[in-house]
């Protein structure tokens, strides 16, 4: 039967049920406690983020993505995790719906 370990809270004069919902409301207040929130949302607000990726597309045994840099775009090839192995001087030479042709100038390992 639900709700027959809560038939005590009926009597909302009783003492004990009071001291219960006080410190409810207590541990309520806490949780909801917008001063720690705003807290950790301005500590969020000033952590540098990582640049992420744009434009992933699988590209032999990973994948080449697209990350700007300093005012410029570079593009890199990515392992399967989506690591990067090596940053890559390419031209897109075509562009035809979702297919691109790349011609790689050069690669630097990292």
């Amino acid at each position: 039967m639900g709700g027959i370990e809560y038939r005590w809270l009926r009597n909302d004069k009783d003492p004990e049920v009071l001291s219960w919902v006080a410190e409810e409301n207590a541990f309520t207040d806490q949780w909801f406690d917008k001063a720690e929130l705003e807290k950790k949302i301005a500590q969020l607000k000033e952590e540098k983020l990582e640049t992420v990726f744009q434009d992933i597309y699988p590209w032999g045994n990973g994948y080449v993505a697209a990350k700007t840099e300093a005012g410029r775009q570079k593009l890199y090839q990515l392992d399967g995790q989506i690591r990067i192995i090596c940053w890559l001087q390419a031209y897109i030479m075509e562009m035809q719906g979702s297919r691109r042709l790349l011609q790689t100038a050069g690669q630097k390992k990292l």
